[in-house]
């Protein structure tokens, strides 16, 4: 057990640990050896023991915060952290709801051994006016912690509270004070600035004179933390009292003192639950009071809160409570739930007008006084009223009553993105037509141009392949080479056709050279003679290999090498085949008005072996 130190402890106090109270002085004394005096309660010259404890840690909820500091929740919520309490500055309901993260640093050195007094000499000094629990409370003051102590509260206010933004923030924070007992909670890949307002709060308890910085920073806090210890040992203060219980002390059973049992009755346990309801009664009505003021400013609007089933069975329960309260007063008119409890908060759900956040203003102070009363109540008799149930509302059934808060700034910043999203969405989409649009333009400038080149140089038009070099040329419909039969071991024919792709076959090398004012050349590399049109026939003027050569061009195509290959002097017939059937020996002609895939030529360099 212990407590924050006041000036006003003395040794053998009585000290009610439940509330940190001071009880009435002198409560134990040591008996003397001489029965004419008697001699308070001192402490003799304590051990030198020297110990530090550091640690520090992001707190999530007020209570923990609390807790932190050593103060008990009974404590809290009968003082609210008065002003000039020890630790005023950090318990405060309003500022730890306006932010996002808590970091607190807490340094403990203190230098004594805790005391107790000689359980054969000490004694009572009977009080018979004064009630036992307002003159003893459960415990009484044997001593003093001596040392010093710094704590520190960090809190960060962020723009744009996201789970990544506090996961880096939190990153950040812990990597700037770098403090050498403290382990990091996670891992953070990259420590980015996160934009937000920090406000630190330091307070020490040390004899030694410190000059506080006009700003706190990471790195001055932290030289302030792990040079605190040597200043502690050096001057030291008294830091909280050592409390020792009354089963300790002689004349405890013979005395028949009752002491309030706040442990076993669990009364800690419950002042804990009405800890976090109070303080979530706090921001209740903290944003009841914003909300107030934003309404009238025009900033925000309210709409009601549905009435659900589940508020509807509350409230026909809490009748039946009253009803039956009422019935055991046989003097009071049966009235209804209202004469039985007219504090008691109705299950229905509030105007979403102002007064309707002025009738939840009230009715939510009234719960906070209810719940101070319960404390009261258990700090006098934990017995009884550990197990009684609550007498405040739930607020979590509270909040359900208060009118729903709309944001107008924040709509309007929503619109106003959406809005913008939308014209985002609409200008790359227009982006997207217009670029299209433009290729669909280069495209055509480029036929164009190609088509105006031939016109103005024939001589020098685009070849899909170097010239001079062997080449095969296959139909893409047939997958077949064109072939001029000039070697044959059964005789050559000298036919040309396409045929079969043979690796090595001479009767298959073409080569494309600079031919006329017409167009290119392409003459077979073995036989030396060159690709002409012949004779006219059916399906067009059939091709043979010739000593006279003839000019042709070339169009693009969407694949490199891939083409389609017209007569120089008729640009109007194009390459192909006499027919398409998948064999060998089909004829090439030039045709009229060719554009399937049997008139693609693929013109593929002699080094390459595969089709």
């Amino acid at each position: 057990m212990s407590a924050p130190y006041t000036s006003s402890m003395r040794l053998g106090m009585g000290f009610n640990a439940f509330t940190q109270e001071s009880c009435s002085r002198n409560v134990v004394q040591v008996a003397p050896t001489s029965p004419k005096t008697a001699t308070p309660l001192v402490r003799p010259t304590p051990i030198q023991d020297q110990q530090v404890h550091s640690s520090a840690k992001f707190v999530s909820r007020f209570s923990e915060l609390v807790d932190a500091v050593g103060v008990t929740p009974a404590a809290f919520i009968r003082k609210d952290s008065p002003r000039g309490a020890p630790y005023a500055s950090f318990l405060n309901i309003d500022h730890f709801n306006s932010h996002h993260i808590h970091y607190f640093i807490h340094v403990l050195a203190t230098r004594d051994v805790p005391f107790s007094p000689d359980p054969d000499r000490a004694e009572f000094e009977t009080i018979p006016t004064t009630p036992e629990p307002a003159k003893y409370g459960d415990s009484f003051v044997s001593g003093f912690v001596e040392g010093g102590e710094l704590v520190a509260l960090i809190s960060v206010k962020l723009r744009e509270p996201t789970q990544e933004n506090i996961a880096a923030a939190k990153g950040r924070l812990e990597a700037q004070l770098d403090l050498g007992f403290r382990v990091a909670s996670a891992p953070v890949p990259a420590l980015r600035e996160v934009d937000g307002e920090t406000t630190t709060i330091v307070q020490w308890k040390c004899g030694h004179r410190f000059d506080a910085p006009n700003q706190w920073t990471p790195q001055n806090l932290r030289e302030e933390v792990m040079s605190f210890p040597e200043y502690a040992f050096a001057h030291p203060v008294r830091l909280s009292p050592i409390l020792s219980k009354y089963t300790t002390v002689k004349g405890f059973c013979a005395n028949k003192l009752k002491v309030p049992e706040y442990e076993k009755s669990g009364a800690y346990i419950r002042a804990a639950s009405l800890l976090d309801d109070y303080v979530d009664y706090k921001g209740i009505l903290g944003g009841i009071k914003l909300a107030a003021l934003d309404v009238d400013a025009g900033r925000c609007s309210l709409t009601a809160q549905p009435q659900t089933i589940e508020l509807a069975q509350l409230s026909y329960e809490a009748k039946l409570d009253s009803e039956a309260l009422l019935a055991d007063y046989e003097d009071v008119p049966n009235q209804g739930a209202e004469a039985a409890s007219p504090d008691a908060v109705k299950f229905i759900p509030y105007a979403p007008t102002v007064i309707g956040l002025m009738n939840a203003r009230r009715d939510c102070e009234r719960e906070v006084v209810k719940i101070i009363q319960e404390v009261d109540n258990l700090a006098a008799n934990p017995e009884t009223n550990a197990t009684v149930a609550p007498a405040h509302l739930n607020p979590a059934v509270f909040r359900l009553l208060l009118p729903r808060i709309v944001d107008l700034s924040k709509q309007q910043r929503q619109l106003e993105r959406a809005e913008e999203l939308e014209n985002a969405r609409l200008a790359s989409a227009a982006i997207k037509q217009r670029f299209n649009e433009l290729e669909m333009v280069k495209k055509v400038l480029v036929r164009d141009l190609e088509v105006s080149k031939r016109q103005l140089e024939p001589y020098h038009g685009w070849t899909p392949v170097p010239l001079g070099c062997p080449i095969r040329i296959v139909n893409v419909a047939t997958t077949r080479t064109m072939d001029y039969d000039f070697t044959n071991s059964y005789g050559p024919s000298f036919d040309l056709h396409t045929w079969d792709w043979q690796q090595g076959n001479s009767n298959q090398q073409f080569e494309v050279i600079s031919g006329d004012a017409k167009g290119y050349y392409i003459r077979h590399v073995l036989s030396g003679r060159y690709l002409t049109p012949a004779r006219s026939g059916e399906f067009g003027v059939y091709m043979e290999a010739s000593d006279i050569p003839f000019g042709f061009t070339f169009s693009r195509l969407d694949t490199d090498n891939l083409t389609m290959i017209h007569l120089g002097k008729s640009p109007e017939y194009t390459l192909s085949l006499e027919r398409w059937k998948d064999d060998n020996g089909i004829k090439v002609v030039g045709c009229k008005q060719a554009e399937g895939v049997c008139d693609q030529w693929l013109l593929q360099m002699w080094e390459d072996e595969e089709l």
